[in-house]
């Protein structure tokens, strides 16, 4: 969708906050579970690009309590763990340990019903990283799903390595 392609462009040249929500408000109108343009957006709302912390884990909410069960959208909400422990200069572990419940509430969501779409094996590396940061056996399910396609979200949480020793413990 070309509007979704002029977000990063727009958050790129830094062009003002009021340009990039119409541009969003221009994807959401067409299609709000467009899940590139999801992550692009919460980029966009990121303490590294201007955003607020406060604002970016509200839309993360958002996104994720209008996903269909089943979708990828879900994962945005860890991949918002990812960025905040990155701008708080913390581990995933210390920053997503307080939202575990709301976690586990999008994991299931996401684990709730079977849409292959393109974005569900980076969703499932989101939520496997987090879950296996906290020490939680949520990550199971999602390791199991991911069917041994490591992505990137592992990068915030140790990398292959910490892949490696997630599926040793949660599989």
């Amino acid at each position: 969708m070309p509007w979704a392609e002029l977000e990063p462009v727009a958050r790129g040249l830094r062009f003002d906050r009021s340009v990039q929500d119409e541009l969003w408000a221009e994807v959401t109108s067409r299609c709000p579970t467009l899940t590139v343009a999801v992550k692009r957006r919460l980029t966009t709302l990121t303490p590294a690009w201007g955003g607020d912390e406060a604002d970016m884990l509200a839309f993360a909410r958002q996104a994720v309590s209008t996903a269909p069960d089943g979708h990828p959208t879900t994962a945005i909400l860890a991949e918002a763990q990812f960025e905040g422990a990155t701008h708080r200069e913390t581990t995933v572990a210390k920053y997503a340990k307080p939202v575990r419940a709301e976690l586990s509430d999008a994991s299931a969501k996401l684990l709730t019903g079977t849409r292959a779409l393109p974005q569900t094996v980076w969703a499932h590396n989101a939520f496997a990283a987090v879950f296996a940061a906290i020490g939680d056996a949520h990550a199971g399910p999602h390791l199991r799903a991911m069917h041994d396609h490591v992505g990137h979200p592992w990068d915030y949480v140790g990398g292959e390595t910490a892949y490696h020793r997630a599926a040793a413990k949660y599989l």
